[in-house]
């Protein structure tokens, strides 16, 4: 059982795992190689921080950019982590890190994850996808609802 299973099981929440052909690192990949969920329900989890070394977790959907000068806001010069600094921060490579499980990280969710009602994203497992109803995601984490892609 995955980790985030643990989690999600614990709290109740409904659930589903998508077993990937391929490891998925971006939207382009979701598309290719997800084919049992909406390209338009993939979202990822960027994770970056400021010039003072604070971190952030920025979640939005797949197919959308983060806008660097609405993070100004947030928390200054925000600039995402290298794949080295991931990996030793989160123990994971892109497409593999799940909001769910973040510790110590702040939490931005773009408001447009909300235009949908389910969504999938990385599970912290490399060979599966995790897929939930939008409406349980702050059963599940606690989060701030930004406005953070580009138009």
């Amino acid at each position: 059982m995955l980790e985030v299973e643990k989690i999600l099981k614990a709290k109740g929440i409904q659930y589903r795992l998508i077993r990937l052909s391929e490891r998925v690192r971006n939207h382009e990949d979701a598309k290719k190689y997800i084919k049992d969920a909406e390209p338009e329900n993939d979202c990822k989890t960027i994770i970056a921080k400021d010039e003072k070394g604070k971190y952030y977790a920025f979640f939005l959907r797949g197919m959308m950019r983060i806008d660097f000068t609405k993070l100004k806001n947030i928390g200054g010069e925000i600039k995402i982590v290298d794949f080295e600094e991931l990996k030793k921060l989160t123990g994971k490579k892109p497409g593999e890190v799940c909001p769910f499980l973040l510790k110590h990280i702040n939490i931005y969710v773009d408001k447009r994850i909300f235009q949908r009602n389910k969504i999938h994203f990385g599970s912290g497992d490399s060979k599966y996808g995790l897929e939930i109803f939008v409406k349980d995601l702050n059963k599940i984490i606690n989060f701030e609802i930004v406005d953070i892609a580009q138009e």
